[in-house]
């Protein structure tokens, strides 16, 4: 009995070490994110695999892999104040525009009654310094206001920061969207 539990542990840390050898240096994108939801789905008591998604983040390069990794992180640990700490800091600091957006949706998703979550999302979506270079590029601003909107669609400063992103942000696409959810709020 105790040989196979021996063995089981090993065929699992076999696995997990096989999941996040193909999360780091798979080409394809799917691959990498299928392995990283796999390398949290099993490894999650794992106390080393919240650290090796947090290396993960900052490694990765792909868009895509970054915000599924994220959320990934988000729903596996949402229960973890330390981790709520770490979304709120990386909504707002990450050099990753990718990394602040996600951080933001995650936030307002997973910790929308949590002291100063409201906050945090609206210095986001005012004070991201965020500049669109590609088109397909999400800004991080904008992000953080569909949270807002979704997420505390009731609240009087809701409104008044749809107004003032309408007229004054940087970013046209950032101005349309906070437009039509002004509009779509109003009705």
């Amino acid at each position: 009995m105790e040989a196979t539990i021996i063995k089981q542990d090993h065929d699992h840390l076999q696995a997990l070490a096989k999941l996040r050898d193909r999360a780091e240096n798979d080409p394809d994108e799917e691959v990498r994110k299928f392995a990283i939801q796999q390398v949290v789905e099993i490894g999650k008591n794992d106390p080393n695999t919240l650290p090796w998604l947090k290396t993960r983040l900052q490694l990765e390069e792909n868009a895509t892999v970054i915000y599924a990794a994220v959320q990934i992180m988000a729903a596996a640990w949402k229960d973890d104040i330390a981790n709520l700490n770490w979304f709120k800091t990386y909504s707002q600091y990450s050099q990753n525009p990718v990394v602040r957006g996600a951080a933001a949706q995650a936030l307002a998703r997973n910790w929308r009654d949590e002291v100063n979550v409201f906050e945090i999302l609206c210095k986001c979506a005012i004070g991201d310094s965020f500049v669109r270079k590609q088109e397909g590029e999400d800004n991080p601003r904008q992000q953080a206001l569909e949270a807002i909107a979704e997420q505390y669609p009731n609240c009087r400063q809701t409104l008044g920061l749809l107004q003032d992103l309408a007229e004054n942000d940087l970013d046209e696409k950032v101005r349309e969207f906070a437009k039509h959810k002004l509009a779509k709020l109003k009705e």
